[in-house]
């Protein structure tokens, strides 16, 4: 990132960690991580709270504590780059598997017909995504779970709705990026 000229801080939103391993990090931090202590764990006020409080970057990365990537800067470095390249690309997110090899997330998707009509569904949770091998595809949504998005972006929605506490704020923001005309999109940065 230094040698793209991209600067980048980790914020961590703690609600309540005891690992004396972590405290211990958060006691004496790298010059890149700052860490908001005393959080009482609700998904989208904490990362509001984070975002508008502390956040000095153009794009923001929600990442929840056990996503694990094959490559970590790779994977970062990609989806930077789909946003700083693409201007009507608003959010983006990478395919996700199980320690199984199946997928976990490749999108979220709406259903269109029938009794589930508007809820909405991952569409191929627990497949070997075999018909999805290419670089990217437009979606309804991206999982919260790791999810980047142009700070100017979340700032004009007003950041994550509050009035969902644990679930469904993900799909939220991006239908609302959506309607600002911006693209959602998954990324598949391989296994």
């Amino acid at each position: 990132f230094r040698e793209g000229g991209i600067g980048f801080e980790v914020i961590v939103g703690d609600t309540g960690s005891r690992d004396p391993k972590v405290l211990a990090l958060y006691d004496a931090p790298p010059p890149w991580l700052r860490v908001v202590r005393g959080l009482a764990y609700h998904f989208s006020r904490c990362n509001n709270h984070v975002f508008f409080a502390e956040a000095r970057h153009d794009h923001a990365l929600f990442l929840n504590n056990d996503v694990i990537f094959k490559d970590s800067p790779e994977a970062l470095w990609r989806m930077d780059q789909a946003l700083r390249t693409d201007p009507g690309l608003g959010a983006v997110g990478p395919v996700m598997f199980f320690e199984d090899g199946l997928v976990q997330h490749a999108g979220i998707d709406v259903f269109r017909n029938g009794p589930l009509t508007g809820f909405c569904f991952h569409p191929h949770g627990r497949s070997e995504l075999p018909s999805l091998r290419r670089p990217a595809w437009s979606c309804p949504a991206i999982t919260g779970a790791c999810l980047m998005i142009r700070g100017a972006v979340f700032e004009a929605i007003g950041g994550f709705d509050e009035g969902y506490r644990t679930e469904a704020q993900d799909v939220a923001l991006c239908l609302a990026a959506r309607r600002l005309g911006y693209d959602v999109r998954v990324l598949d940065l391989g296994r």
